[in-house]
């Protein structure tokens, strides 16, 4: 039990920071130098200036800002990705720019980390009940072993939820957080990469 705390402990922590991370976004110029020069580099515009990256010079570093989902995005992504519906009952009231409901402008609070974390345990939590739909006919006691199912998964569930492949980065942490539940068991770890 002193176990199974502690990996949720771990998630929560995982998910609070990831939230609470903040992106940097390049606001830099590319153009024409004070020589007038290109700095593009060549083949830009025909200019021989030296050729320097989109943040080159003085870049101006913008922070970024996670944008929380409206209750039925999340729902809706929760549903295709495990065909639940889970429960939004709890959640912050969604903000509205004119006639649509958006949070571009209502970051995630503090007491919402909590919510998301609890739905998605719960979702988790009856996912791995279906272990067969989750892998996709990758049965670990024939196809080379829990963890060879476990990248194939990460791999193809990562892709699904984030809309796009995995960057190695990202598959590396989901990996990290599987094996720290698979310490309890297979179904405990795959359970923390849906979470």
């Amino acid at each position: 039990m002193q176990r199974r705390q502690g990996s949720q402990n771990f998630v929560g922590s995982f998910v609070a920071a990831a939230i609470a991370l903040t992106g940097v976004a390049c606001t830099g110029s590319v153009g024409q130098d004070s020589a007038n020069q290109d700095t593009e580099g060549p083949g830009a515009g025909g200019g021989s200036g030296p050729a320097v990256s989109a943040c080159g010079g003085t870049p101006k570093a913008a922070v970024g800002q996670w944008r929380r989902l409206t209750t039925t995005q999340y729902a809706n992504t929760v549903r295709d990705l495990l065909g639940q519906v889970p429960s939004v009952s709890s959640f912050l009231t969604d903000s509205r720019t004119g006639p649509f409901k958006t949070n571009s402008s209502s970051p995630v609070q503090e007491n919402e980390v909590g919510n998301y974390l609890e739905s998605a345990a719960t979702v988790a939590t009856k996912a791995v009940t279906n272990m067969g739909g989750l892998l996709g006919g990758c049965n670990p006691s024939v196809t080379g072993g829990e963890d060879k199912c476990s990248a194939q998964f990460i791999k193809d569930f990562g892709a699904r939820a984030f809309r796009r492949p995995l960057l190695p980065d990202e598959e590396t942490a989901l990996t990290v957080v599987y094996k720290l539940g698979k310490e309890e068991s297979f179904a405990t770890g795959i359970r923390m990469v849906i979470q």
